[in-house]
């Protein structure tokens, strides 16, 4: 089953109102303000439907930033799909902080999971919701400070799907789903027998988009620091 790729940013009254359609291609800033996110995603199916997978690529990744608009704190979602190897980006949106909400997986590439954290405290936990809407909702109490700089690594995040993650528990809520964040994953192995070689999200992005202005942005920053 063939499925569309696409990205839905709400509309923005600041800043980055001017900014351009996403793209697949990562170009550079539109104006000295505007950031860009980079990150990672796998997941793996450790039994649901009786399979064992590991899954990266076309997952919608949900995040939700929090933005300054007129001196009021404002929440605004964001939608995203992982390219081949599982990686994603989000370039020229506002400064903020920054959370992932929460992904929309396939499994057997036929049914589809929502994966979800409430994001109320620091303590991040994901799960499966009972209900299984069709969007995934931006409604989030904590969301942290944003980092240095205009370049946001949000790293590797693993989820791991066992087959009690679709088994509802008490309360209408399954059990949790295991949840890491790594830097990079070289030659290791998760929780099922597939072995990960995935450099950092700016390592990888920087390979596939060498002309993207973000990496001059990125080294200045660097150099800025020491």
């Amino acid at each position: 089953m063939k499925r569309m790729f696409f990205v839905i940013i709400l509309p923005i009254l600041f800043s980055c109102s001017s900014m351009a359609p996403y793209s697949k291609v990562m170009t550079g800033p539109v104006d000295n303000e505007c950031i860009c996110i980079m990150g990672g995603l796998v997941v793996e199916n450790m039994g649901i439907d009786d399979l064992e997978e590991a899954l990266d690529s076309d997952i919608e990744v949900v995040l939700v930033g929090k933005h300054i608009i007129d001196g009021e704190d404002v929440l605004r979602g964001y939608h995203v799909i992982t390219d081949e190897n599982g990686y994603f980006f989000l370039e020229n949106i506002p400064k903020g902080g920054f959370v992932i909400k929460g992904a929309r997986i396939y499994i057997a590439n036929s049914f589809s999971i929502n994966v979800i954290s409430q994001w109320r405290t620091n303590e991040i936990a994901y799960y499966v919701p009972y209900l299984q809407e069709e969007l995934i909702r931006h409604d989030v109490r904590f969301v942290p400070f944003p980092p240095r700089g205009r370049i946001y690594n949000f790293g590797i995040t693993y989820f791991g799907l066992h087959r009690g993650s679709a088994d509802y528990g008490p309360g209408g809520v399954a059990n949790t789903v295991l949840y890491q964040n790594f830097t990079s994953l070289n030659n290791q192995k998760l929780n099922i027998v597939e072995i990960y070689n995935k450099p950092n999200p700016i390592t990888y992005f920087r390979q596939k988009f060498p002309d993207s202005e973000w990496f001059k942005v990125y080294d200045e920053e660097r150099t800025a620091i020491r």
